[in-house]
């Protein structure tokens, strides 16, 4: 919860509050592909520092297999994570067009829908 809270809560407010341009948007998008590159290792320090394998929430559940099967490896987390950080860029600039309680009750709603979602997985033994 800790890593969507901070992907789907705090990244588009410190976005905004830093002036995240839109014609900055593209490198937001490079700098995420350069991330893409250490997630083995963001495993690793996960499991390591909170005892806990992430690999499958990461990599996409058995849906990360099957499409990178199709695709290629890491497609489906590079998928996962850059939507997600996408969603972020969006609700950052979204602050600048509309009222803050609006675009924050977008925010807490998807967010709260993965705590659903993710509280789901774990009381059933897939996280």
């Amino acid at each position: 919860m800790a890593i969507a809270a901070h992907l789907m809560v705090d990244l588009p407010k410190t976005l905004y509050s830093i002036d995240g341009m839109p014609e900055q948007r593209e490198d937001f998008v490079v700098f995420g592909e350069i991330l893409l590159q250490i997630f083995d290792q963001l495993i690793i320090d996960i499991e390591r520092d909170y005892a806990t394998d992430v690999t499958d929430l990461m990599k996409g559940f058995f849906f990360g297999d099957w499409v990178d099967r199709f695709t290629r490896a890491g497609r489906m987390t590079e998928f996962i994570y850059q939507g997600v950080r996408l969603k972020a860029w969006r609700d950052s600039q979204n602050y600048r067009k509309f009222p803050r309680r609006v675009v924050d009750a977008e925010v807490r709603l998807a967010w709260g829908a993965a705590e659903v979602l993710l509280a789901h997985l774990d009381a059933v033994d897939v996280l």
